[in-house]
C-alpha cells in the first residue's frame, strides 16, 4: 500500500493481519501482526519497504479447524487440462501444528493424501522427515478417514479455475470457510 490513510483504515478494521512479502515460498517470512498492540507508523514503514500482501485472517470451516485450529489447513492439488477436459492430479491436505501460523511442511506442518472421488483423507499424515502420523500430534484427531467438507463444491470450483487458467497444468490451493471456498 502506498497510501498511509488506506493502510491505517485497513488496520483499523482488523485486529490481526497477515503480512506476506512477495517472492517468498514455503511460509517463509509471513508474519501475523496484532494491530491492537502495534504502532501503525512502524507497521506502515515495514510494509512500504517491500512488495507484500496484507490479508485479514480467514476463519476456516469448523470441521477443518478441529484438525488444527492454530492456522489455516489447506487442500492442494494439480489440474491438468487436456483439450476441454479437466483432470485432477495428486490432491493432498496440509495441516499446521500448534503455534504455527502456516501449514507448510517446511515449517513443521503435515501432509496427507486425499481420495479424489470422495474427499476422504486416505493416508496418514507425514512431516518433512517422513515421520508418520495417523492422528494429529497436537489435537489427537484421527487423520486417515477424515472427510474434507464441501468436496464436490471444491472440485467444481477447481475445474472452473483450471478452465480459466492459461496454462495446461495448474497448482491450486484451497481453504474451506464457513461460508464458501477461497483460493490462493
Amino acid at each position: 500500500m502506498n497510501d498511509y490513510h488506506e493502510f491505517e483504515d485497513f488496520l483499523s478494521r482488523h485486529s490481526k493481519v497477515f503480512f506476506k512479502p512477495d517472492n517468498t515460498y514455503c511460509g517463509n517470512v509471513i508474519e501475523l501482526w496484532n494491530t491492537d498492540d502495534s504502532e501503525i507508523t512502524e507497521l506502515y514503514e515495514k510494509a512500504s519497504k517491500r512488495t507484500a500482501v496484507l490479508d485479514e485472517p480467514v476463519i476456516q470451516h469448523p470441521d477443518l479447524a478441529r484438525i488444527n485450529p492454530d492456522c489455516l489447513n489447506t487442500v492442494r492439488m494439480y489440474t491438468l487440462m487436456i483439450q476441454d477436459t479437466c483432470h485432477f492430479v495428486a490432491p493432498g491436505f496440509r495441516m499446521g501444528r500448534r503455534g504455527s501460523i502456516v501449514d507448510n511442511i517446511e515449517k513443521g506442518g503435515l501432509a496427507a493424501g486425499v481420495d479424489i472421488r470422495t474427499g476422504t483423507i486416505i493416508s496418514p499424515a507425514y512431516d518433512l522427515k517422513m515421520n508418520e502420523y495417523p492422528v494429529h500430534p497436537d489435537t489427537g484427531v484421527q487423520i486417515t478417514g477424515y472427510s474434507i467438507p464441501n468436496w464436490t463444491e471444491l472440485l467444481r470450483f477447481a475445474k472452473e479455475c483450471a478452465k480459466a487458467c492459461p496454462r495446461q497444468v495448474c497448482r491450486m490451493g484451497f481453504c474451506g470457510t464457513r461460508k464458501r471456498l477461497r483460493t490462493d
